[in-house]
Parts: C-alpha cells; sequence; structure tokens
C-alpha cells in the first residue's frame, strides 16, 4: 500500500531492512526508534495490522483481544501520524466525535491521503455509473477507477488487470438511518466504503506480484506445485533460485521493494 500511495519515506524502511514496526511504535510512544522495546513493538505491530486499512479503535481492539495498555485512539493516530501519505496530515485544532460512541476520545480530522483520494475517486465514478455517464480518475501507479454509465465501477490495477465493482449506488442497509455506497455481491448489498478500497487494490496487486512471478519461475525450469496465498512450491531444492526470482519485481512495480523467505524440505508444511 505504501508503494500504491507513493510513499517512499516509509517505503525507505523496507529497503532498508528496518523492522516496519519500530516507526509505528517509536510515533505511538514519543520516544527514538532505538528506544522502542519489545513490548512497544508488539504495540507498533498491533497497530500496522489493524490500522493500516483505516481500521480505528474497534479493530485495534479485535487485534488486541488481550490488552496492551495502551488506549486504542492512542494507537491509531500514532499510526496515522506515521503514515500521512494513506490518513492525511493532520489539521492542528481540529477534532470530531464518533455519533455512535460519544463518549469515546476525539479524533484527529486529516487532510488529504491515499484513503481520501480513493474514496474520491471512487464515489465520483459510482455517481457518474448512476447517471449514466463515462468517468475515469486516475490514481498513482498508474491504476485508475473508471465507469462507462452502465451502473459499475471499473478499478484498473497497476499491472493493467480491471476489477469489477457491479451494481453500485446509494441504499439504507439494514441498521443504518442514512443511505451509503453499496455494491451488489453474492450475499446481497456490501457496503463500501474508503478502508475496503484500500485494501481491494493493496491484496489484489498483491495477488498480481504474485501470478506474475509464476512466469520466471516457470521459464527457469522449476516446476510449480502449488501456489497458496503468497506462497510458491516448486518440485526439487532449487531455494536459492526461487527467492532470487521472487524479488524481482515486474516492470509496472518497478520501485517496489520485494522480499520473501523459504525453507526446503521432504513435505510442504507453513
Amino acid at each position: 500500500q505504501l508503494w500504491l500511495a507513493g510513499d517512499e519515506e516509509n517505503l525507505d524502511t523496507y529497503r532498508s531492512g528496518e523492522d516496519p514496526y519500530l516507526p509505528p511504535a517509536a510515533r505511538i510512544f514519543g520516544c527514538e526508534v532505538s528506544e522502542v522495546c519489545k513490548d512497544r513493538r508488539r504495540v507498533g505491530k498491533i497497530a500496522v495490522l489493524a490500522c493500516s486499512y483505516g481500521g480505528g479503535r474497534g479493530a485495534v481492539s479485535r487485534f488486541a483481544s488481550s490488552g496492551v495498555g495502551v488506549d486504542p485512539s492512542r494507537i491509531v493516530e500514532g499510526f496515522r501520524d506515521a503514515h500521512p501519505s494513506l490518513a492525511g496530515e493532520a489539521i492542528p485544532g481540529r477534532v470530531w466525535v464518533p455519533e455512535d460512541d460519544p463518549d469515546a476520545p476525539p479524533v484527529q480530522c486529516r487532510r488529504g491521503g491515499y484513503w481520501k483520494a480513493l474514496w474520491f475517486a471512487w464515489t465520483k465514478c459510482a455517481e457518474s455509473a448512476q447517471l449514466g455517464q463515462p468517468c475515469r480518475v486516475p490514481l498513482p501507479r498508474g491504476a485508475s477507477y473508471h465507469t462507462d454509465g452502465d451502473g459499475d465501477v471499473w478499478l484498473t490495477l497497476p499491472s493493467g488487470r480491471p476489477v469489477r465493482y457491479r451494481g453500485a449506488r446509494r441504499e439504507t442497509l439494514p441498521g443504518e438511518s442514512e443511505p451509503t455506497w453499496v455494491v451488489r455481491s453474492r450475499g446481497g448489498s456490501k457496503k463500501i466504503w474508503k478502508g475496503l478500497l484500500a485494501e481491494n487494490i493493496t491484496q489484489a496487486t498483491c495477488r498480481d506480484l504474485l501470478a506474475d512471478a509464476l512466469l520466471p519461475v516457470e521459464a527457469a525450469g522449476l516446476r510449480v506445485l502449488l501456489h497458496v496465498h503468497d506462497e510458491l512450491v516448486v518440485e526439487g531444492y532449487h531455494l536459492e533460485t526461487l527467492m532470487k526470482l521472487c524479488r524481482t519485481a515486474p516492470v509496472w512495480a518497478s520501485g517496489l521493494p520485494l522480499d520473501c523467505a523459504g525453507s526446503e524440505g521432504t513435505v510442504w508444511s507453513r
């Protein structure tokens, strides 16, 4: 997601091999990265896992069901402060209180950011889709949202692969008082929000990275037995060759730091 958002500063953490959970932890606790201990690193890890797609207090609580001794709001705001490219820059002196949780601590208002850019682009295309008008809104890294005015919104990924959001429309869902954007899914109507859009484009791009890795792996003569989520299993003892190929980004993902780990054995295991 950092690559999709063009966040070179935070990408450098991965390029340097630094632990990606340390900078958020340092921001949360107001200390230097070198002062982050094991317990503080755990909080940084929870922040990354819970907040990377716009998650708030509830997401943090679900990831840390046993508690971490830190207010969830502090974790959320610390992550967002450390990732303004995603969450937006904090607006000094401006906060808001969630309507569904008036006792919760105030949430920092923010300006810009990748999540809001995705939301603006998607909703603009969805509105045009309802009006029967074509529309295209470009995104970083060659991605875009567009509609032909037929009611659907399309996401074009950096790889060029399309993803379809069928039947974009506003609908009042059960338990809600106001209409919200939804799309048609197998389970009925699925609510669309900026965090889901961020997760969709990120996970779909990761899928394309794995799919593109299959081609040079097979071209090198390695027999792919199966692939599961983000893992490839090949026949034979070719770990060094396999890892070298998987660390090479495809042309459309230029500048994306890739790394992997692997093992060899007589049976496949997680």
